[in-house]
């Protein structure tokens, strides 16, 4: 992992804001011959995970509108 950390120049647990998600993500992706957003999407998805998590119990108290 340290030739691919140095080979990206990606700091590992430092995803502290989008621009670097995003510019990690397109390193990861062309290191990997993925699409685009692949890795980006990936992280998208954790990080939704983990808000629905932290936040359960709000967000079941929320009623949808009905149209």
């Amino acid at each position: 992992m340290t030739v691919l950390r140095r080979k990206l120049s990606i700091q590992l647990n430092e995803q502290e804001n989008h621009e670097y998600e995003v510019g990690t993500g397109l390193k990861l992706a062309c290191y990997f011959g993925t699409s685009d957003k692949y890795f980006v999407n990936l992280q998208t998805d954790v990080d939704i995970r983990e808000e629905k998590q932290k936040h359960w119990k709000e967000l079941e108290d929320i009623k949808p509108i009905h149209a």
